[in-house]
């Protein structure tokens, strides 16, 4: 059976817009430069003369070259996309195709941050979000996206909005709710092996990009579950600050 997707009309609307981000122009530029520096590399040796052979000069301004039209091909894929946001939802444009989201359509947000360092230098910060709607179709964004943290927090508090509720409607009733590794009950916080009531529970504590769950009486931590790991990370924190309380 046909899946029929919103429409623009239907999504109310427009907030806002996010286009391709600087790592983009940087891929695009890098393989402009890797391409001119092939293309010079080659065309110098072969009016040398120079024949192509194993472990000859020649391959390696023809791998320069290639590195060089495969960043091209990916910048410029890149660079077409656009996200717009409405009211109800968003849109995503890359390569011409559109795909349309509602946000009461969005199942589970998955986030990973990353701090990148050179040298215990802090030099970038990689933002990853994954997507998965109720129609088990899956959207990746990172920092190809302009402002993508911002479009992240974006997408997190609109879902929050019509998942929490839910959240709390499920808990209230006796379900239980999962989230990766972790999920929760009226009765406690299980790690899929053992499951501590809350009564037991010393602690719960994020901390470089982890969630750390202590149980009385244990000097180790109970579990460690990486955020990146663990779909509607924001929806768990909420639900369990609002049962235990959360150490930030």
């Amino acid at each position: 059976m046909a899946t029929t997707h919103p429409t623009n009309d239907q999504l109310g609307n427009s907030t806002g817009v996010y286009r391709a981000g600087m790592s983009v122009w940087m891929t695009l530029v890098s393989g402009t430069v890797f391409a001119l520096l092939g293309s010079y590399g080659l065309v110098a040796l072969l009016a040398s003369g120079t024949r192509l052979a194993k472990g000859n000069p020649l391959l390696l301004p023809l791998i320069g070259l290639g590195v060089g039209v495969a960043f091209l091909v990916i910048g410029y894929i890149q660079a077409r996309q656009n996200i717009q946001v409405f009211d109800q939802g968003f849109t995503y444009i890359k390569a011409g195709a559109t795909r349309v989201i509602r946000w009461d359509e969005v199942e589970s947000v998955q986030q990973q941050i990353v701090l990148q360092r050179v040298y215990f230098i802090p030099v970038a910060t990689l933002y990853t979000y994954n997507i998965r709607t109720i129609r088990g179709e899956t959207l990746k964004l990172n920092n190809s996206v302009g402002k993508v943290a911002q479009l992240g927090a974006l997408i997190q508090s609109e879902t929050f909005k019509r998942l929490m509720p839910q959240a709390i409607e499920s808990y209230n009733g006796g379900g239980t709710l999962q989230y990766g590794k972790l999920s929760i009950n009226q009765v406690g916080i299980s790690n899929g092996k053992e499951t501590v009531a809350w009564a037991q529970v010393k602690g719960v504590q994020i901390s470089n990009g982890f969630i750390a769950v202590k149980k009385e009486g244990k000097w180790l931590t109970w579990a460690n579950v990486s955020v990146a790991q663990t779909p509607n990370f924001f929806i768990f924190l909420a639900l369990v600050d609002r049962i235990v309380g959360v150490q930030r």
